[in-house]
């Protein structure tokens, strides 16, 4: 799975149901670039379920976390909770399309039901108790 997410050209989008694992997989892309000696300023998170997300379009907050970042590679970008956002399948293909410098890894709970491949898309199934332990 994680070299499936960590991908270094390309975008990832994580999908799969409430509680199968996408927010935790994500915090583990962010510890595993920051533990391995990757820069704190060359990845941001974007918790897109916030409301305070929700009113601002996906373009504008892409191209305001790039702005912040001091990126010394190609910045990575992290879109969680895609799945609040209204159009947020065609708003992800937007930016994806428009905004090719950053590596973007994007999580949604539900599967965007769209045929462009301008990214892959990794389903992450529920586990029941026993799988999990």
């Amino acid at each position: 799975m994680k070299d499936i997410i960590e991908r270094p050209q390309g975008v990832v989008l994580v999908t799969g149901p409430t509680g199968s694992g996408k927010t935790s997989t994500l915090f583990r892309l962010v510890d595993s670039h920051l533990r391995s000696d990757g820069h704190p300023k060359d990845v941001a998170y974007l918790p897109l379920d916030h409301p305070l997300f929700r009113l601002a379009p996906l373009g504008q907050l892409v191209d305001r976390a790039l702005k912040l970042m001091d990126a010394r590679e190609r910045p990575r970008l992290i879109l969680d909770g895609l799945q609040a956002l209204p159009q947020w399948p065609e708003r992800f293909v937007e930016v994806v399309k428009t905004r090719p410098y950053p590596r973007i890894t994007g999580a949604a709970s539900v599967a965007p039901g769209l045929e462009d491949n301008c990214f892959d898309t990794v389903h992450l199934p529920t586990l029941s108790f026993r799988e999990f332990c």
